[in-house]
């Protein structure tokens, strides 16, 4: 029954024991950031904005496994090893890159190491990576309202509380946070959906998660998105910038978006190729704007599609190379998917 059930929702990969599915809208969730920062249509990337950041944090909250990490030290020295020091380093490096390649920025130099320490977005004193940032911030405060929390509803309820919270601020003061923590109480809300669906409510979580529901999913994502491009033209919803228009629609749009995603791939066989991106997301996240540049440069045409897909083929050469000389900058060595 159970090999049965795999098989429905998108295999495991016997090679690596890592599930399929999980690993493929990761790496769709990775190709459309990636859309996302090119010179795609507007209304495309309007649409994209809604679900593409919450379906990360979903998935990494459905990985999310409380019981191997039941003590706090632990748990943070995982976490550092698997985000904060991938998402320090490969910042720091990106952004040196950026600054040695325009000389008028080299003054910017001088912002890098206290980026580090401050990881304010949307500013000199950024190092880049915020999303790494912001779950890595995210994960720790998840911990800790499942080790304060026990009941499920008192987890939906602090969960929805910190989003609550951070819209409150966000209308009040909008001030961007350090280390993401603005970003982290939303997110806190996909990230413990995901976990959710997998620790307590699996058999809803499968049927939600339907093959036969992702056109309405689809359509649901594309009738808010219609919505944001009337009523709120050139508006992107965005974690990154506290920008999320009306509060409710945001949450229903990426909730949409989420399980349009989840529905189609649990369904599709294993696609290496998007496995593989899945696998490598941190390097993707990391270098495909650095990509964009050197594509920009190289050729006389800008293209969006060809540039994803582009930088998609070079960034599988630098991921593999990053894992075969320098694992520790995207977090591997660890056994979880």
């Amino acid at each position: 029954m159970e090999n049965a059930s795999q098989r429905a929702v998108g295999a495991i990969n016997s090679d690596s024991g890592r599930i399929a599915w999980i690993d493929m809208a990761r790496g769709f969730a990775a190709i459309l950031v990636m859309i996302g920062h090119s010179t795609a249509p507007e209304h495309l990337r309007q649409w994209l904005y809604l679900f593409h950041i919450p379906l990360f944090f979903f998935i990494s909250g459905y990985l999310f496994r409380p019981e191997k990490h039941r003590e706090f030290r632990r748990f943070l020295v995982s976490r550092c090893r698997s985000l904060l020091i991938p998402a320090i380093f490969l910042g720091t490096i990106c952004r040196l890159i950026h600054v040695v390649l325009a000389p008028e920025t080299w003054k910017n130099l001088l912002y890098v190491i206290p980026g580090v320490l401050i990881q304010l977005r949307g500013g000199l004193w950024e190092t880049g990576m915020w999303f790494v940032i912001c779950l890595f911030v995210t994960e720790l405060l998840f911990w800790w309202i499942l080790r304060l929390m026990k009941k499920m509803w008192l987890i939906v309820a602090v969960s929805v509380a910190f989003g609550a919270f951070a819209y409150v601020y966000v209308m009040l003061i909008g001030k961007i946070v350090p280390w993401s923590l603005d970003a982290a109480c939303i997110a806190v809300g996909f990230y413990g959906a995901g976990y959710l669906g997998r620790a307590f409510c699996k058999e809803l979580f499968d049927k939600l998660t339907a093959k036969y529901l992702f056109a309405g999913y689809f359509a649901v994502t594309l009738m808010i998105g219609c919505l944001y491009i009337q009523w709120f033209p050139g508006f992107k919803t965005d974690i990154y910038s506290d920008r999320f228009g009306l509060f409710p629609l945001f949450y229903i749009g990426a909730f949409a978006g989420i399980l349009m995603c989840v529905s189609f791939f649990r369904t599709l066989p294993p696609m290496k190729w998007l496995c593989f991106i899945g696998q490598n997301s941190l390097a993707y996240f990391a270098f495909h704007t650095l990509v964009f540049d050197a594509i920009h440069f190289a050729l006389p045409f800008e293209n969006w599609a060809s540039d994803c897909l582009i930088a998609a083929l070079l960034l599988a050469p630098i991921s593999m190379l990053l894992n075969r000389f320098l694992p520790f900058a995207v977090g591997k060595g660890g056994k979880e998917n």
